[in-house]
């Protein structure tokens, strides 16, 4: 399954459950960002979550959302607050965390997403299209 806006990635109106089986990267100490225009009826997020695609060792991960930047066309500022200490698990998949974070409606924000280093490296799925996916290569603080 490829991944699908609305549907297993971006701004998603049900929590996705399957695997979206596309290409998987390491997630280690990276900050990883998918940016997307909040739905119109859009006002409050809820959960945030990411496909870890191998098993590995327990970690802390951090999840926000980001204001974007129009001149560079990245992440600029937290929305609301970051969610800093959530437990990964050692096993694959879905890793998720409720959240209440107030946003506007029909508007450009970054989710994202940062997973501590771990010793076999932790893969996070993903695709990059047409300049929606930004990744950096050091750890949020």
């Amino acid at each position: 399954m490829a991944l699908v806006v609305g549907t297993n990635c971006g701004f998603c109106a049900t929590a996705p459950s399957a695997d979206p089986t596309v290409s998987g990267a390491s997630t280690n100490d990276f900050k990883n960002a998918l940016k997307g225009t909040s739905p119109g009826t859009a006002v409050k997020i809820t959960e945030i979550g990411w496909y870890c695609s191998n098993a590995t060792q327990e970690t802390n991960f951090e999840v926000g959302i980001y204001t974007h930047n129009v001149g560079l066309d990245r992440p600029d500022a937290v929305v609301g607050s970051l969610s800093q200490t959530n437990a990964k698990g050692t096993t694959a998949g879905w890793k998720s965390v409720a959240v209440d974070i107030t946003i506007s409606s029909s508007t450009i924000y970054w989710i994202a997403v940062q997973v501590d280093a771990t010793a076999t490296t932790t893969n996070i799925d993903f695709e990059a299209v047409a300049g929606r996916y930004s990744r950096q290569g050091s750890r949020t603080t």
